[in-house]
């Protein structure tokens, strides 16, 4: 409470200012700028997850793990914050998501952070573009994996070969002295048992597996950054939003109110 004189040519009054509400309000300011900042942040960061995502093949981002593994793109979390080797990881700091008294939200404040991290070197090349060059020929799969039977494993020749027994892979060359490695798939005539007639090999079909080069011409195509400055607009306005929301916050604030 204050107190606030006044004098007057009749004399001397005093007027009482109740403040309390003025009070609550400075006392919620840390609490209520900490709860919505946070929440700005790590909707900043769903929303350019899925974003991002969109914009990607439908089996992007549901793998991660081992090296050799498909990417994995994680949820927005705060238990960890070290990725795995083939892993996206969307972080948000502190855990929180209310402070316990203005002290403490000062000090949640200076703590926090939203943060992307991988420990995949090779989503580099993806996102800039980059020509690869090597002494050995590289095997390139050409819409090929490996099944149930390799998963887990890297597409090579040899791991094709062990996870499809039975197939067959030819080496033919190509211009510019590229090579390819194709299955040969034999094709057979249909059986009529009727006529008494059985499948006969007609000819055999190449299907492309792999290409064989020395130079790989690699596209900017992870489009990561990418879709971050698409959403700078949607920032933006979710930022001006969040200010308007403090606003009206602070106006009626209670403190108590924030409480974790």
């Amino acid at each position: 409470m204050s107190q606030f004189t006044v004098t007057g040519g009749d004399g001397a009054f005093r007027v009482t200012i109740d403040t309390t509400a003025a009070e609550l309000s400075i006392l919620a300011a840390p609490m209520i700028c900490y709860f919505r900042m946070r929440d700005y942040f790590k909707f900043m960061l769903i929303r350019h997850r899925a974003y991002w995502l969109s914009t990607k093949s439908g089996g992007f981002g549901r793998g991660g793990g081992d090296a050799g593994e498909p990417i994995g793109v994680s949820r927005v979390q705060s238990e960890r914050e070290v990725s795995k080797p083939n892993e996206v990881i969307y972080v948000i700091k502190p855990e929180a998501k209310r402070a316990s008294s203005p002290r403490e939200a000062e000090i949640l404040l200076n703590r926090m952070a939203a943060t992307i991290n991988t420990g995949n070197l090779v989503l580099e090349v993806h996102e800039e573009g980059k020509d690869i060059k090597t002494p050995n020929l590289m095997a390139i799969p050409v819409r090929t994996g490996l099944g149930k039977a390799g998963r887990g494993q890297k597409v090579t020749p040899d791991n094709w070969r062990k996870a499809n027994p039975g197939k067959v892979l030819t080496l033919r060359k190509g211009k510019r002295g590229m090579m390819f490695l194709y299955e040969v798939v034999p094709v057979f005539s249909r059986a009529n048992k009727r006529k008494g007639i059985e499948k006969q090999h007609i000819q055999d079909r190449l299907r492309m597996r792999f290409v064989l080069t020395r130079k790989v011409e690699m596209d900017p195509t992870l489009r990561f950054y990418e879709s971050w400055d698409s959403l700078e607009n949607y920032r933006q306005q979710q930022w001006q939003a969040m200010m308007g929301k403090i606003d009206a916050d602070f106006r009626k604030a209670d403190y108590r109110d924030y409480l974790s």
